[in-house]
């Protein structure tokens, strides 16, 4: 080889290698470029994330003001949420206020702060990960609340806040649901009331008591009728149901006596007997709207099979099947997806096609269900921790399923996909921590109440009564209505907010079966009033649309039904509520029988309640009899005796107290029905630690005579000088008004407010 050809070789050998590294400089710049516009589309992403932060967190502070006033409360402090797909674990969710749960929030915080410093480092931060969604993406996903999951292994991208979705119209729904804290009306059955169900096409509401009893209610105009009475079954009522799929056309009974009873509701009477050859435990119709005759699924008590029957067309089953390990003591129908779901005591929950008898799958309802196994769905989580379900709630549109277990949680399902969406904590500890809680407002009682009603929920956990808890959606699917510790809870399933808590002041209930009656808009004639000086002119009359609805409910160890309504109490008629409709047992007979004063026991003499009747509104207080025996027996024997009737508030001080109960009007007066004075009762439990306490008035250690005052502020330096006997749980605006009314120099107000008289309730 010569030379020049040597030297022609190792020219083009270097011009190779001067392309290769050229080439693999331009590559590595080309990445370079990539990484920087990768880095800097991170960058932009956080920004945009912290600024959504921040703006969310300046219209939570400034909505904190207002966060009294509003009609409903934001989400409560014991609702828990989750993804579709994945299980709500302790610190997920938020809390009362609307801020991040701190066990997680911390955590993003340091990550957020780890990304800061290593951006200020030269060159940037490189992400660990690159997400898949885009901006859009987050904010569309509406499977989801708070704080989205970090990837497993701490080096995902940062968790991203999804914006709270907010339901349609939310006013208009809650405005057709009832709203009086206090329920309207209550009748009587002849033993514990253990079922109430509701059948809004036709405005009827059946209830059941545990003796085999069932009745019928309708709603007519603005008050309850009672309609009929039947002794269903000989022995126990067992189950009670209505039908859904048509708005509840006929109704349904089974019993110990082995029989089922198929009632027509339109027309109140019952259509057919069913002698079965087994005894039942829970039944449920389960026909569609075009089916033409009613079918009705029924649980047997020994055995896990489930029998089908058409009552109306013959007594002979037309199928059965088992697919629980135990007999189904719950059943609950579908009819959007056509499928029912049923539940055993060992926790199990099963979701099944009413004319295949098989388990739901995406197989036989296409476009309805999602998954294809069981083991794709959360329906084993009750039997992982050892609990089963006492109550199930199926939403009007299909999609949620609610079920309230024996560990004190409700569980919303979605039914599609068979997954938990959501978790609601009902048990005692959480209770209890929110007791001490000043961020759950929502969720405070009076101490001594609270002791009370941790008593009854301690036994309610070993009675029987506990299995005969009942919830329901209300007509639009976005709020659930279900019993609870403080009373009857209105969540919105949809935002997770607690809206609110109906039958919290009556404080000596505690409510089980529950039922939501919503009836179409009513028309009404509406007078307008034009009032010029002396003469009242009536101006002209409107139709308005008022919508009816009632929610229906028992209660522990009661023989009565409740009905709570959106109409207020009259005034004066507060003893009305409670209808003698059955003959009262001995010893309310005995309680109700007026006898010498003398002949009465010191409590009977007391009551515990009364509504104090002024020129300016009522109040209506609650008296702590068995803490305070002595006061409230003077009190309430002066109030029967007319003794307050027409006294004055003679001290009113503003941002203090409003003071009556002096015959003189001046302060100087008054005695006790002893004659005297008579001695103070402290309680460790109650404090003037709140406004609108009622306490005793004196000039010192026990001289307790007549007199006394409601507080309208805190006034804990009162505690140990004056007795605490009683709480105004209605008609707050009524003391405030009186507090800010014009005084003179003496704190004497410049125009009389009378106290009309005093009305004691037992």
């Amino acid at each position: 080889m010569s030379s020049s050809e040597n030297g022609h070789g190792e020219l083009a050998s270097s011009r190779k290698h001067k392309e290769r590294r050229h080439r693999r400089n331009e590559e590595e710049r080309k990445k370079e470029r990539e990484e920087t516009q990768r880095e800097e589309r991170e960058r932009e992403r956080e920004d945009r994330n912290s600024v959504r932060d921040r703006r969310r967190e300046a219209e939570d502070s400034s909505s904190d003001s207002d966060r009294e006033t509003k009609p409903r409360e934001r989400r409560p402090a014991e609702l828990t949420d989750s993804d579709d797909d994945r299980r709500p674990a302790a610190g997920h969710g938020v809390s009362a206020d609307g801020e991040k749960d701190t066990s997680r929030g911390g955590e993003e915080e340091k990550r957020k702060e780890q990304r800061e410093d290593e951006r200020r480092k030269p060159g940037g931060m490189k992400p660990a990960s690159t997400s898949t969604h885009s901006d859009g993406d987050e904010s569309s996903d509406d499977d989801s609340f708070g704080p989205a999951p970090v990837a497993k292994g701490g080096r995902g991208a940062p968790g991203l806040v999804k914006r709270r979705r907010l339901v349609p119209h939310e006013e208009l729904y809650l405005k057709n649901l009832p709203h009086e804290e206090r329920y309207f009306r209550s009748f009587m059955h002849r033993d514990e009331v253990s079922h109430v169900v509701a059948s809004p096409l036709h405005r009827f509401i059946i209830t059941g008591s545990v003796d085999g009893h069932v009745k019928f209610w309708i709603r007519e105009g603005e008050d309850i009728e009672f309609v009929k009475h039947f002794r269903a079954h000989v022995g126990a009522l067992h189950c009670l149901c209505v039908s859904s799929a048509d708005g509840g056309a006929v109704v349904g009974s089974v019993g110990g006596d082995r029989t089922f009873r198929l009632f027509e509701v339109v027309t109140f009477d019952m259509l057919c007997l069913l002698k079965l050859p087994f005894e039942p435990l829970a039944c449920e119709f389960v026909h569609g709207r075009e089916e033409p005759a009613p079918v009705v699924a029924i649980s047997a008590k020994e055995t896990p099979e489930i029998f089908l029957y058409k009552p109306t067309l013959s007594s002979e089953s037309v199928g059965s099947f088992s697919l629980h390990m135990a007999p189904a003591h719950l059943l609950r129908f579908n009819a959007a997806l056509d499928v029912c779901v049923s539940a055993d005591k060992d926790g199990g929950l099963e979701v099944w096609c009413t004319d295949s008898y098989q388990r739901a799958t995406r197989d036989n309802r296409m476009g309805k269900i999602r998954y294809s196994l069981k083991s794709e769905t959360d329906h084993f989580e009750l039997a992982k921790v050892k609990t089963y379900a006492l109550a199930l709630a199926v939403a009007p549109d299909g999609q949620l399923l609610a079920v309230l277990s024996a560990d004190s949680t409700l569980r919303i399902f979605r039914f599609t996909t068979g997954k938990i969406a959501k978790v609601y904590l009902e048990t005692v500890d959480m209770y209890e921590t929110a007791q001490n809680d000043p961020q759950r407002r929502a969720l405070h009682v009076d101490a001594l109440d609270f002791e009370h009603r941790l008593a009854a929920e301690k036994e309610l956990s070993k009675a029987r009564g506990r299995a005969w808890q009942t919830m329901s959606f209300d007509e639009s699917s976005n709020f659930l209505v279900y019993p609870s510790m403080l009373g009857i809870k209105i969540v919105n399933v949809k935002d997770n907010r607690l809206c609110r808590i109906i039958g919290k002041p009556e404080h000596s209930l505690r409510f089980l079966a529950v039922a939501v009656y919503q009836a179409k808009a009513q028309k009404r004639k509406a007078t307008t009033t034009v009032i010029l000086g002396k003469n009242a002119k009536t101006q002209e009359n409107k139709e308005e649309s008022r919508m009816d609805s009632v929610i229906v409910a028992s209660a522990f160890k009661k023989n009565r039904v409740y009905f709570f309504t959106a109409d207020s109490q009259k005034e004066g008629l507060v003893d009305l509520r409670d209808v003698f409709n059955e003959k009262p047992s001995k010893e309310e007979q005995e309680a109700l029988a007026p006898s010498a004063s003398s002949a009465i026991a010191p409590s009977l003499r007391s009551g515990r309640t009364a509504t104090i009747f002024t020129t300016m509104g009522d109040i209506f207080i609650r008296l702590f009899p068995q803490e305070c025996p002595k006061t409230v027996e003077n009190f309430c024997t002066h109030a029967r005796n007319g003794y307050y009737d027409q006294c004055i508030f003679h001290r009113v001080i503003k941002g203090f107290m409003i003071q009556t109960g002096d015959p003189n009007g001046d302060g100087t007066g008054g005695e006790s029905i002893w004659g005297g004075d008579f001695e103070d009762e402290f309680h460790r439990a109650l404090k003037h630690d709140r406004p609108f306490t009622v306490s005793m008035a004196n000039a010192g250690p026990n001289t307790n005579g007549s007199q006394f005052f409601i507080t309208t502020v805190p006034c804990s330096w009162l505690d140990n000088k004056h007795t605490v006997f009683g709480r105004v749980v209605q008609g707050m605006d009524v003391v405030t008004k009186i507090e800010n009314v014009a005084t003179n120099v003496e704190d004497k107000p410049k125009q009389d407010v009378k106290l009309l008289t005093i009305k004691v309730t037992s």
